[in-house]
């Protein structure tokens, strides 16, 4: 009889052995099957041992393999030969330790029984299997069998193929962390309580929101609405009593305080889950949303202030879609003209039909030159036709508001204000203007007649001194004489 056949007669002999380290393997229904029918026959037990998906392997006291069965071959990518010592391992097989670090030779599963003759429950470990090329990823469990010294006998291990499993943890984990990043970066939370123990439960975004330690766990439902500010609670519990008791979904925006006293807006969802027709539980969402709140309590007062200034300078907003035509024209707008809101087709046809003729070449000149150039300003001052017939002044002032991604104008925004009056008074003054013109050309004409009419006069009266001069010097001579 040879060493390998003397090992496996001697084996025979803990068949009985095998079958508990079998039983033990909790995860192996096929085990607990042969062992319930095979338990009296160690032949077909042997030959089953064989058969099993399960690797068992038994190592002598100085770590020598006694025996190993084929499963236990395959999961370890290493022949007989090799196993039993006969033929050399390819260097590169090596064990891992469950973070994926190269395990050390102590902590190899046989020198660890045989250093602390301790069992070894539910080791996970890699074994890189250079013949397949890859890693295969093992449970393993081990004990040790002590003769009548105390002494090391055997040292059994037993393992299965959990590759598949720790692969779909792998990527479980994955999902999750992206998950968790994701709540983070959306600062979306989740939640779920009981409705008869009011227990909650909460992921980690909703402590963070509300900045309580996650260390600790999350506080009952009359406790946790504590968090919600006080003048929004009647309608937190309203809403949350709705859902138990009515089996209502909510979806509602509030106020809380968190556990460092921060106000925070908060969009809270939470809807009914049902057993038997009956709520026992209610699950949902819980999302900051005070970046969100902040910019909409902005931008209606911003909103404000521009309806204040509009309506303070009769002006009327307008908005025009370069790309489909639309033209989105507000009520003050189409009040200038006399009009209500529903009675203007929202389209910049309309616009266009409303153009005076005159005006209209110049007018979409101007709007061409703003969109080929935003340097050239959209600033015109024309003529629209009101409801009743007639025509109103107005000014008009916008620029390109939206592009696309190639930089092409999308939209067009801007105001009209009605400068009939100012208009008005423009062709008052021109009007006055020419009258004063006139008379002041009609006043001129009169004093340059006087002018000439005075300086005839003059002439005559200076024809005539000169007379008189010339008389007196005459006299004079003669009364010298």
């Amino acid at each position: 009889m040879n060493d390998k056949q003397k090992t496996k007669a001697q084996l025979l002999s803990e068949i009985h052995t095998l079958k508990q380290v079998i039983a033990q393997n909790e995860n192996s229904s096929e085990s607990k099957d042969i062992t319930e029918k095979f338990g009296g026959n160690d032949n077909s037990f042997q030959m089953i041992l064989n058969d099993l998906h399960v690797g068992i392997v038994v190592h002598d006291s100085d770590t020598s393999i006694l025996y190993a069965n084929p499963a236990a071959c395959t999961l370890l990518g290493l022949t007989e030969e090799q196993l039993y010592g006969k033929k050399s391992m390819d260097p590169k097989w090596k064990f891992f330790n469950e973070d994926n670090s190269e395990m050390d030779l102590d902590k190899y599963p046989v020198n660890v029984l045989l250093a602390t003759k301790e069992p070894i429950e539910t080791m996970i470990i890699g074994v890189n299997r250079p013949a397949n090329h890859d890693v295969v990823w093992l449970t393993l469990n081990g004990y040790v069998q002590l003769d009548e010294k105390g002494e090391v006998g055997r040292a059994v291990v037993h393992f299965m193929d959990i590759s598949e499993h720790r692969r779909s943890q792998s990527a479980l984990a994955k999902n999750q962390a992206l998950l968790a990043e994701s709540q983070r970066v959306a600062k979306l939370g989740g939640f779920s309580f009981d409705v008869k123990t009011m227990e909650q439960t909460w992921t980690e975004e909703t402590f963070r929101i509300l900045e309580i330690d996650m260390k600790g766990s999350a506080p009952e439902v009359p406790e946790g609405v504590n968090f919600i500010a006080p003048e929004y609670r009647p309608i937190a519990n309203e809403a949350i009593q709705g859902a138990i008791e009515q089996g209502e979904s909510y979806d509602l925006e509030w106020e809380v305080i968190t556990a460092k006293d921060n106000r925070k807006w908060v969009r809270a969802i939470g809807k009914p889950n049902y057993v038997n027709g009956e709520v026992v539980s209610i699950s949902g969402s819980f999302q900051d949303i005070t970046e969100r709140k902040q910019a909409e309590l902005k931008l209606i007062e911003s909103e404000e202030k521009l309806e204040l200034a509009l309506k303070g300078a009769d002006a009327g907003l307008w908005s025009w879609n370069v790309k489909t035509g639309e033209d989105v024209l507000d009520e003050r707008w189409c009040g200038i003209l006399g009009y209500k809101q529903e009675e203007v087709t929202q389209e910049i046809s309309s616009w266009e039909n409303l153009m005076h003729p005159d005006d209209k070449e110049g007018i979409m000149e101007v709007v061409q030159k703003h969109l080929e150039d935003e340097k050239n300003e959209y600033n015109h001052e024309y003529r629209l036709k009101c409801k009743n017939g007639n025509w109103k002044w107005i000014h008009a002032l916008g620029r390109i508001v939206e592009r696309d991604i190639e930089g092409e104008p999308v939209r067009m925004a801007g105001i009209i204000l009605d400068i009939a009056e100012r208009k008005e008074a423009e062709a008052q003054l021109e009007q006055h203007q020419q009258q004063l013109e006139y008379l002041v050309l009609e006043r001129t004409q009169e004093l340059e007649t006087k002018n000439a009419e005075l300086d005839k006069a003059m002439k005559v009266f200076i024809g005539r001194e000169t007379k008189i001069l010339e008389l007196q010097k005459k006299i004079k001579v003669l009364l010298e004489k």
